[in-house]
């Protein structure tokens, strides 16, 4: 084969290929945890395709992934698969978030259950239950194609060893959410995670869980509700595989800990391109560049955190011909033309013709400040000024509202 036609090798190659000489360390440990014919073939396979799937993975802390990995096989469940564990990166590191349908498939393995069917409820079900000596539950979605409405709850109906079928009083969507809002990943970022991405499938687990205290369960079942609730609460799965006496490399014994991530860089096309076309010889584009620094250090003293170029940038690429007109009048001032007459523009490049346009681009936000904190300091009302929040001062009535701020006087006391 030629070598046009070899493929380079990507960075995401090259992960997956040190993954997987890193992988074989543990392969003795999955043994022991896995003793049954063709399991650890089968869990290194399931692992290659959950980090394929998901090459996040690959860039969290390795210690992490290969723990959360020892911590599914402990717990006889495959990684990344519907019926087994979902990894998660979090904040660095991977967490191993047992499935709905994993707890099921766990509790039907040890025999603690026949079977375990989890229900969604929706706003346009049709719904009903009775408790009691004769617990009865009637659920009837409405019709295919019909809306069935936001999901409001969840339930579980068990089946025994013995055949009887048994069902869970269900769950409220506000008690649901409640233990949602308990979680360490949803406390540290709300609106984000498996909450988010799968809704449904965390109100089945919630109801799953819950269904399952009902019953009288294996202590291999037992064990993961009990492991699944402390990763919940943020427990390190290096300490839950400690405590269960877990065989582990010695490389991975201790807590584990994120790697350090770089930010992503900022996306200034949008200003470089604009820039590109305006064609400017070398020395404009230099005093392009002095006045991005000018503004950033502007910002960075009136919002009192750092402000870099190329964060100015992107602002000034979303409004870039006012913040053009407002950088040719800087120029102007800083570095007059010989003889007073204003830099000639480049041909088909002329600024706006609109007086003021870019008055003080970068430089508007400290005045705004500055005109709501005297309106603050004078105890100016809003029914007198309009003005609210600092948001409600604009270029076209910030004139006005700095006026009022020098004029305005309040009642004298005994005065209507």
């Amino acid at each position: 084969m030629s070598k046009d036609l070899e493929r380079k090798q990507t960075p995401q190659d090259a992960m997956l290929a040190a993954f997987q000489e890193d992988m074989a360390q543990i392969v003795p440990y999955l043994q022991s945890l896995l003793p049954w014919k063709g399991a650890v073939e089968r869990f290194v396979k399931m692992t290659r395709m959950a980090v394929m799937r998901n090459p996040d993975l690959l860039k969290c802390n390795r210690k992490s992934l290969f723990l959360s990995l020892l911590w599914c096989a402990e717990k006889s469940l495959e990684p990344g698969v519907e019926d087994g564990v979902w990894l998660i990166p979090f904040k660095g590191v991977v967490q191993p978030i047992t499935a709905y349908k994993g707890l099921i498939k766990r509790a039907i393995d040890t025999e603690s259950v026949k079977d375990v069917q989890p229900y969604a409820i929706y706003q346009n079900d049709e719904f009903e239950y009775t408790l009691g000596t004769d617990p009865q539950i009637v659920h009837k979605p409405p019709k295919i194609g019909l809306e069935r409405g936001d999901l409001i709850g969840a339930y579980l109906v068990v089946t025994m060893p013995d055949g009887d079928k048994r069902f869970s009083p269900p769950l409220d969507k506000a008690s649901i959410e409640k233990a949602r809002n308990a979680g360490a990943a949803w406390k540290a970022k709300p609106g984000t995670g498996p909450w988010h991405d799968w809704t449904e499938a965390m109100f089945l687990k919630t109801a799953v869980k819950a269904g399952l205290k009902y019953v009288r369960l294996k202590a291999p079942m037992q064990d993961l509700i009990t492991d699944d609730g402390r990763i919940d609460a943020g427990e390190t799965v290096a300490t839950l595989l400690s405590q269960a006496g877990a065989a582990m490399p010695e490389a991975l014994q201790g807590e584990d800990e994120p790697e350090p991530t770089k930010p992503e860089p900022l996306d200034t096309s949008q200003f470089n391109d604009f820039l590109a076309a305006k064609m400017l010889h070398p020395d404009r584009v230099a005093r392009v560049s002095e006045r991005l620094k000018e503004i950033a250090e502007v910002w960075t003293q009136n919002y009192k955190k750092p402000f870099t170029e190329d964060q100015v940038k992107v602002e000034a690429g979303k409004k870039f011909e006012e913040f053009w007109a407002g950088y040719v009048e800087w120029e102007t001032e800083k570095y007059p033309p010989q003889g007073n007459k204003a830099p000639e523009p480049e041909p088909g490049n002329e600024p706006p013709e609109t007086a003021g346009a870019g008055e003080g681009w970068g430089d508007f936000a400290p005045r705004r400040k500055a005109a709501f904190n005297v309106l603050m300091q004078k105890g100016v009302p809003p029914t007198t000024s309009g003005i609210t929040r600092e948001e409600d001062i604009t270029e076209e009535n910030i004139a006005q509202v700095e006026e009022l701020g020098k004029t305005y006087e309040p009642p004298r006391k005994g005065k209507k």
